[in-house]
């Protein structure tokens, strides 16, 4: 499984925390299984999908801010 993680994703933040930094953190020290591997790749996907929208209602609500 490969997956290509932009900056903007690495550094997406929630709360203060890093997503992804956050989510490896807390399995360090274990191999990480199928399922775990199936979870990362689909926590990068809602991300991206976070970022976009993110985007879109910026550039929606530009306008207002002139």
């Amino acid at each position: 499984m490969s997956v290509t993680v932009t900056v903007n994703l690495r550094d997406f933040r929630v709360g203060g925390y890093c997503v992804l930094e956050k989510w490896l953190a807390e399995r360090k020290g274990r191999r990480l299984g199928f399922d775990d591997q199936r979870q990362i790749a689909r926590l990068i996907k809602l991300i991206g999908e976070t970022l976009r929208l993110m985007a879109a209602i910026d550039e929606a609500t530009q306008w207002l801010t002139g």
